[in-house]
């Protein structure tokens, strides 16, 4: 009996191809598609769960029929039959870009083509086919279709293509949203192309799109620290006023609005500035700081490093306004990842955020969290007489590593141990960031390395995201999985970010420690607060380098790393995650996300704010309160968990390096003594007030003004009565209350951008942070007035 895969190969094997090339696969050959004799086939195709990004798998034969006809008949569409050694193998979709949906993100060019291809399920696997395929089509389009730019739009769950797309030359550019999906937009030029395209990455609008934001928040950010008095030249009806500011010889001109806790909100699109003669010149951040650097204070070698990493800022917001396309009404639909690579501020008090100072353009599109990359890690083994793993006490290193790299590839990695006569068990396998290996490891650790010390082993199979703090790596080949955090020795936002191999030894041990403190606590469960452990490390010190509080302490930053549980795993399917940056991002037209929740929610705004509160604010009182336990609670440290657009629970991450004990009656175990910071008592309450009031809520607030959402007074009025509801609640911690006032009248203004002008290598000693803080006026405490009115009012 003949099979009905066999009529039809029998049918189409012998039409004609159009065009032809040879490769390490065999002949592959590209012919039109003839419905007459290829429509079974390919309706087999399409319906097979493997194409199911084709949204087609319950097309009938008839729909197919259909759709293939439709585009016979299209003068910019064409479908085409691949052959690989004279068998129908993969099926190819070309059109013009600039009449599909997608033409609305892109300007488009002559010589636009947009393709979809889709390989048949292999019946014998043939190592590196789809690449050959892929490659094969790239060829044919650019000779037979003379194509100039291709242009191609997975959907954003597809990793495996876009990993493919990568490796033959497609540039992600960004997310967009389709009507059947978030897709990733990525063009491939030719090769000749590849080099003026890094050279001109985005547009002049772009730039000065970006100018105007920096220049904006800059203005903001340095009066908020005292380091500008602007002039109010006119106020208008609507609390507006216009403004002016001299940097140096040039004079600025803009409008504002003023709110409370000093914050200056720039109408970026306001601004305008004028040299010493009057004549008005282009905006430009750079020129802006050169000028008044007397008055922000900077001298040599800071100015110089911190014009680079302003620079830096400035190319990473132009590519962010250049790409992002998503609304906040998209974002707020959109899956985890999508939304963490959408965040284009950086944090909000810092205007030299995105330094990044290290990184190539070529680096900076392989690992730049906002641009849509794909990461593979690099992994070494390091020998145990000087290298460290600690995980929790209910975790071992072998099952660990080899659920975390895969079974086969942990067998592999100790194969070429083998291979090279060493004993597997005298090592620890370490994953390593590709930039840190290819720049800092491969040379700089040559000695180790040429010792056996230090063995390469290669990269592992599985793909990650870089996440806002570039060095965190978020497992999309398999959410499930850890993150990564790996230690990357580029200069961004005011430290080398590398990761001490001392402090790994202790890192698991600490996550557990207050882990099991935050979930024995029956009202810390009840508000949804979640610790995101840190659950295995492992440090290498290289015998060649005295310890890390010598001169050369950097080379034991470089080679460490660690793993975080994914919340994925952690909550169920029907609950959305969102960093809790988002709640401060703006669109391209201004709109923000936290509104678009708001909308989407159904709930009023008083309403959901106070459900905001009750799972962020109102746990991190009580571990200050209770515990005097306090974390770095910003935007990207915390991970919302959304049902229905409300806030129902957060995780707190990054909780080695950035939690504390402040009360010195604790007794810890020796483990974790670590977390103790000597803190003087009246900067303790600086943890809520500077950390959560000034450097979140600040902004938050006026968002939610701005757009008419919720007056600040509202915002402010409903924080109060939420704190105060929850110390009524907790008659128990009433001298804690007293103690520590929250409703004190004012409080000392710490000053970020200070601490980063002053010293932009290391901006804080991570012994001492209290003692590192640039304290420069106080801040009229915004909730003092709110309480009393509330307390009067009852």
């Amino acid at each position: 009996m003949v099979s009905t895969n066999s009529v039809i190969l029998s049918q189409v094997n012998d039409l004609p191809c159009i065009w032809n090339i040879d490769c390490e696969i065999g002949s592959i050959g590209i012919r039109m598609v003839d419905l007459s004799t290829d429509r079974d086939m390919i309706h087999q195709w399409l319906i097979d769960s493997h194409a199911k990004y084709w949204g087609m798998t319950s097309y009938t034969v008839a729909q197919i029929t259909a759709y293939f006809q439709s585009i016979a008949k299209s003068s910019s569409h064409n479908a085409y039959i691949g052959v690989i050694n004279g068998t129908p193998r993969f099926l190819v979709e070309t059109y013009d870009p600039a009449q599909d949906e997608i033409g609305r993100y892109i300007d488009a060019e002559p010589g636009d083509r947009g393709m979809h291809f889709l390989v048949e399920r292999p019946r014998i696997k043939v190592h590196g086919l789809t690449h050959a395929v892929l490659r094969a089509i790239l060829a044919f389009m650019f000779s037979k279709e003379e194509a100039k730019r291709i242009i191609v739009e997975p959907d954003v769950r597809n990793i495996a293509v876009q990993r493919l797309n990568e490796m033959v030359g497609f540039r992600p550019l960004a997310v967009v949203r389709l009507s059947t999906k978030f897709a990733l937009l990525s063009i491939c030029k030719r090769a000749s192309d590849t080099d003026m395209e890094l050279a001109l990455p985005f547009s002049r609008e772009a730039l000065v799109h970006a100018q105007r934001f920096l220049l904006a928040k800059a203005i903001g950010e340095f009066t908020h620290e005292g380091l500008f008095v602007p002039v109010v030249e006119e106020k208008y009806s609507n609390g507006d006023e216009l403004c002016t500011l001299t940097a140096g010889i040039d004079k600025y001109k803009f409008r504002c609005r003023c709110y409370k806790l000093d914050h200056w909100a720039v109408d970026p699109l306001s601004m305008e500035c004028f040299d010493a003669n009057g004549r008005g010149i282009e905006l430009s951040i750079i020129r802006f700081v050169l000028q008044a650097r007397e008055q922000l204070g900077l001298v040599e070698p800071v100015m110089s490093q911190y014009i680079s990493e302003l620079n830096s800022t400035l190319f990473a917001m132009t590519y962010k306004f250049a790409s992002h396309q998503l609304s906040a009404d998209d974002v707020v639909q959109a899956d985890f990842q999508t939304v963490e690579r959408e965040m284009t501020g950086g944090h909000p008090v810092f205007v030299a955020n995105s330094g990044r100072i290290g990184f190539g353009i070529d680096d900076y599109y392989k690992f730049a969290p906002e641009c849509p990359t794909s990461i593979n890690l690099f992994w070494i083994a390091v020998h145990r007489d000087y290298a460290s793993f600690s995980c929790l006490s209910t975790m071992e290193y072998e099952r660990f590593l080899s659920d975390e790299l895969g079974e086969k590839t942990y067998l592999l990695f100790q194969e070429h141990l083998k291979r090279q006569n060493l004993q597997e068990d005298q090592y620890l396998f370490m994953p390593v960031h590709p930039w840190q290996w290819k720049n800092k490891l491969s040379t700089l650790f040559a000695d180790d390395i040429g010792a056996m010390r230090i063995v390469p082993l290669g990269y592992s199979d599985d793909v990650y995201a870089a996440q806002q703090s570039i060095r965190t790596l978020f497992n999309k080949s398999t959410p499930q999985r850890s993150y990564v955090k790996v230690a990357l020795s580029i200069l961004n936002m005011g430290f080398v970010r590398g990761l001490s191999a001392k402090y790994m030894k202790a890192t698991p041990a600490i996550n557990e420690w207050i882990h099991t403190l935050v979930s024995s606590d029956i009202f810390l469960r009840s508000c949804g607060l979640r610790i995101l452990r840190e659950i295995a490390s492992v440090g290498y010190e290289s015998p060649n380098y005295p310890p890390e509080d010598s001169p050369f302490g950097a080379f034991h930053k470089m080679t460490s790393s660690l793993w975080r549980e994914s919340p994925i795993p952690l909550v169920p399917s029907d609950k959305n995650l969102m960093t809790m940056a988002c709640l401060l991002h703006l669109d391209l037209r201004g709109k923000s996300i936290v509104a678009a929740l708001i909308r989407a929610s159904g709930l009023d705004a008083s309403s959901w704010l106070e459900r905001y509160l009750q799972v962020y604010l109102i746990p991190l009182l009580h571990c200050f309160y209770k515990y005097e336990l306090v974390f770095m609670p910003h935007g990207e440290n915390i991970i919302l968990v959304l049902n229905d657009f409300v806030p129902v629970g957060v995780f707190l991450k990054d909780i080695a390096e950035e939690s504390a004990i402040m009360d010195p009656e604790v007794v810890l175990p020796e483990t974790v003594k670590r977390l103790f910071a000597d803190v003087p008592e009246d900067k303790k309450i600086l943890s809520i007030l500077t950390d959560i009031f000034d450097c979140f809520f600040r902004f938050l607030a006026p968002i939610l003004d701005g757009e008419g959402i919720m007056t600040e007074d509202d915002f402010w009025g409903t924080v109060a009565r939420t704190i105060l509801n929850y110390q009524s609640a907790h008659p128990e911690l009433s001298d804690q209350f007293q103690k520590y006032n929250i409703f004190q009248s004012n409080f000392a203004k710490s000053c970020l951008n200070r601490l980063q002008l002053k010293n932009n290598m290391q901006m804080v000693n991570l012994a001492d942070p209290a003692g590192s803080l640039q304290i420069f006026g106080v801040l009229e405490n915004p909730i003092f007035d709110n309480s009393l009115k509330i307390q009067t009012s009852i």
